[in-house]
């Protein structure tokens, strides 16, 4: 494994199909910590994410994060719970991550593997 974030980071990035995005990244994290997708929690999805996405964050990009999930809270505040846009958030800022610049490698990610989501179902 060259770095145990990749599905993750793969996950938000599009490589993976998503269906229920809580559920999705259960199936991730359970694969990640090589336990049952039962004993990843909605803390520990939170917990990961954030670590994840933590280093990438600078002053002025928290405060337009928090911003914009603020704006978002109000515009769907009955469609979507806190958690979800939470998640989306985060999800969000990984996509961005840039992965190479030119032929260096920024960040090492393992292959995807199509099978993780399939198995925890």
């Amino acid at each position: 494994m060259k770095n145990a974030d990749s599905h993750i980071i793969l996950y938000a990035k599009g490589w993976y199909k998503r269906a229920n995005c809580e559920d999705d990244l259960k199936a991730i994290l359970a694969h990640r910590n090589e336990c049952e997708k039962e004993h990843i929690s909605r803390e520990s999805i939170i917990i990961v994410l954030t670590q994840i996405v933590y280093p990438y964050l600078t002053e002025h990009y928290f405060r337009e994060i928090s911003i914009r999930t603020f704006s978002k809270f109000h515009q769907n505040l009955y469609k979507m719970n806190e958690f979800e846009m939470f998640l989306k958030e985060l999800l969000s800022i990984l996509s961005a991550l840039q992965i190479k610049d030119d032929n260096k490698i920024l960040i090492e990610l393992d292959e995807p593997d199509y099978n993780i989501l399939s198995e925890h179902e």
